[in-house]
């Protein structure tokens, strides 16, 4: 069995438009989160021994020693889940040791950071690991 890590930078989602019914004069309560900017939340894959993997990056902004939630999906069409919180360094750096499935396919995962009063919820990118049998 061996272990590919592939990085899949600038992942596009098209989600469909909602529209939300309002009496005049009135705005949807979460009008004013959606126009906070993203936080830049970079990823790496990296792999220091032999079957050994982890990711690790940065967050952008004061992020200094604050969690970030690693997310996963067991498959490309799955969806997202919360698989472990790490904490950012005094750099705003974080990283996270994963382990390849012991069957055969794929397995993403990202970054997630909280909204907070300036900025919104932020993902990075994902990084998937893919398992093959030989």
């Amino acid at each position: 069995m061996s272990h590919r890590l592939c990085c899949r930078a600038g992942v596009v989602a098209v989600l469909p438009l909602l529209a939300v019914l309002t009496w005049p004069g009135t705005a949807p309560a979460s009008a004013a989160a959606e126009d906070l900017p993203e936080r830049r939340i970079t990823i790496h894959g990296t792999e220091p021994k032999q079957h050994v993997f982890g990711i690790r990056g940065r967050v952008e902004g004061a992020w200094a020693e604050k969690r970030v939630t690693v997310q996963r999906k067991n498959c490309r069409d799955c969806g997202w889940f919360a698989w472990r919180t790490v904490r950012t360094d005094t750099d705003k750096r974080y990283a996270a040791r994963v382990r390849p499935s012991a069957e055969p396919g794929v397995v993403c995962y990202r970054a997630k950071v909280r909204a907070t009063q300036r900025w919104a919820v932020s993902h990075s990118s994902q990084v998937c690991l893919v398992t093959r049998r030989l």
